[in-house]
């Protein structure tokens, strides 16, 4: 795969109670360019477990991020968002052998009625069809709401929100399709852990 930054790909943004990254690549996948790099530190109470408490701050942060990162420059406003895995619930289930494609809505919904905390109506959820496993993962819309209202302030055009490990298992474990592997990301204030088999998450832990 090559990267045409002539269409200027959109660039990485991961959020932390303790911090904001953001990085764009390009190049070829096998041997990636790095284009652009910035950390800046947040402030105690900005965020507090992945939910944002202050707004007005956090997008001043991003403002001063995206207009001038550590290296290189922000060409373009699309971004992809790693959501806080922390604030993440996932659920893996295999349906049932005889299940139809045409009731496979009806069976998330249930599976998510049943396994996650919140009424649907209060959540966000997606899933991906792994071989004959289902990943079924949410997040409360409240929160996720919170992080988009600051993205849309500051210009940003967020094309996809996806869970940490997730991200992390297409960056390590793209060619590794038999094995099972481990990913720890210890951070500042939080820990996370993840088991992938074949390169798709199994367990996931923060």
């Amino acid at each position: 795969m090559f990267f045409n930054f002539l269409q200027r790909k959109p660039f990485g943004l991961n959020i932390s109670d303790y911090s904001i990254e953001l990085v764009s690549l390009g190049g070829f996948t096998e041997r990636p360019k790095l284009f652009t790099l910035g950390r800046e530190i947040l402030e105690p109470s900005i965020i507090e477990e992945g939910k944002i408490l202050a707004k007005e701050k956090l997008e001043v942060v991003l403002r001063k991020l995206i207009e001038n990162p550590q290296f290189g420059r922000v060409k373009t406003k699309k971004c992809i968002f790693s959501f806080p895995e922390s604030r993440s619930f996932i659920h893996i289930f295999e349906p049932d052998k005889n299940f139809q494609k045409k009731d496979m809505e009806e069976i998330i919904k249930s599976e998510a009625a049943s396994n996650f905390p919140f009424p649907l109506v209060d959540i966000y959820f997606d899933y991906k069809i792994v071989n004959k496993e289902v990943l079924l993962a949410a997040c409360e819309k409240n929160i996720l709401d919170g992080y988009l209202e600051v993205f849309q302030k500051t210009g940003l055009e967020v094309l996809a929100v996806e869970i940490e490990s997730i991200s992390l298992a297409r960056a390590f474990l793209e060619k590794i399709k038999e094995k099972t592997s481990f990913i720890g990301d210890i951070g500042a204030l939080t820990t996370h852990l993840g088991i992938f088999t074949g390169g798709n998450l199994a367990v996931s832990i923060s």
